[in-house]
């Protein structure tokens, strides 16, 4: 019953950071990665993923988060500039935490951002990512 409670509560938060912080995101697993031995081309095989509405929290807001709770935390102005937090409902994500690879990326409005960390949420309601901001390569 508790837990039933529970789950319907951080269902609730989390429809409410929706409406406040929600946005499209466009989430990139790379499947399989080959490169042919003849040629030495590299082929990726990769599933899209669009997330309709997810969570993205700028790292300033978390910086005051934890000021206000008296949480010890490094600042500056520069410090985790580029840094977000990206929270999917479990609902929209259908990939396992086990199988994100270190080469997985998100897109966010155009902007591409690799992904740092990845954990669950309590209850397994939400999947709670760290992502930074990839630069994009000049030509």
């Amino acid at each position: 019953m508790i837990e039933a409670y529970s789950k319907k509560e951080i269902r609730n938060t989390l429809y409410s950071l929706k409406k406040e912080w929600g946005c499209k995101v466009q989430y990139v697993h790379i499947v399989q990665k080959e490169r042919d031995i003849k040629t030495g081309v590299a082929s990726e095989e990769y599933q899209n993923l669009v997330i309709r509405r997810a969570i993205v929290l700028p790292s300033s807001l978390i910086r005051r988060i934890a000021a206000l709770t008296g949480s010890p935390f490094n600042y500056g102005g520069d410090y985790n500039s580029k840094e977000r937090f990206l929270i999917i409902a479990a609902k929209d994500f259908t990939i396992p935490l086990d199988e994100i690879a270190p080469v997985d990326y998100v897109m966010i409005q155009d902007a591409k951002y690799s992904i740092k960390r990845e954990e669950n949420f309590d209850f397994e309601t939400a999947y709670v990512f760290r992502i930074n901001h990839i630069p994009p390569k000049e030509s």
